[in-house]
């Protein structure tokens, strides 16, 4: 029987930490594709998946920011900074018709003057 040789403390804590390195690189390669095309606000995706899972979990009622909507009406209640930081974000959303290539919701039923 052959007597193998002990491996080092270096290499006993050098393996797991290679490991779990490269094991965040493929979690943060696999994120990033997700994120790409949401265009995510943080450097690395892993930060944006965690941010999108809290706030899963906190159950937040809708993905709009009122943050703004808070400072310019600090006296109006929640549901109308967030019904108006609705409105405005639909308002600025576009359709695409191959007719006219890309138009606004809120022009499709008003005459252009």
């Amino acid at each position: 029987m052959e007597n193998k040789p002990k491996r080092s403390a270096f290499k006993n804590l050098l393996y797991p930490i290679l490991l779990l390195v490269i094991l965040f690189l493929i979690v943060e390669i696999i994120f990033s594709v997700f994120f790409y095309h949401r265009h995510g606000n943080e450097k690395l995706a892993t930060i944006e998946a965690f941010k999108m899972a809290k706030q899963m979990i906190k159950g937040r009622r809708s993905s709009v920011n009122t943050d703004n909507q808070k400072l310019v009406r600090p006296n109006a209640s929640p549901d109308v900074n967030r019904q108006i930081a609705e409105e405005t974000n639909n308002s600025n959303k576009f359709e695409y018709e191959p007719w006219v290539e890309f138009h606004a919701r809120s022009s499709a039923n008003q005459p252009w003057k």
